[in-house]
């Protein structure tokens, strides 16, 4: 767990088995990442996060020129955030777990 400051980790499954336990029916699950493919990058090759959290949520660019390449590579992550997202969630690798339960 990336996180120190959180005292309980949970998976979709521990999350699930106990609300079932208690008697819950699970309607739905999916996961929601409020994170940039950029701060997903820093983390996956630097093992930490950006410095601040609008950054993180917000900054898309990889560079900070402004010539042409500069300007399509930045472009192109651009585009690319959208389908990280989305294959976040369908993988349900998001940093938050999203469960819909109903009791009995």
């Amino acid at each position: 767990m990336y996180q120190e400051a959180h005292y309980y980790s949970f998976t979709f499954e521990s999350i699930i088995m106990i609300l079932e336990q208690i008697g819950f029916n699970i309607k739905n699950s999916f996961s929601r990442h409020a994170y940039t493919l950029k701060n997903f990058l820093n983390w996956y090759f630097t093992g930490l996060p950006q410095q601040q959290f609008f950054k993180a949520t917000t900054d898309m660019k990889f560079f900070v020129g402004n010539n042409d390449f500069e300007t399509e590579m930045n472009n192109l992550f651009i585009r690319m955030e959208p389908e990280f997202q989305s294959i976040m969630g369908k993988n349900r690798k998001g940093e938050s777990i999203c469960i819909l339960a109903q009791k009995g």
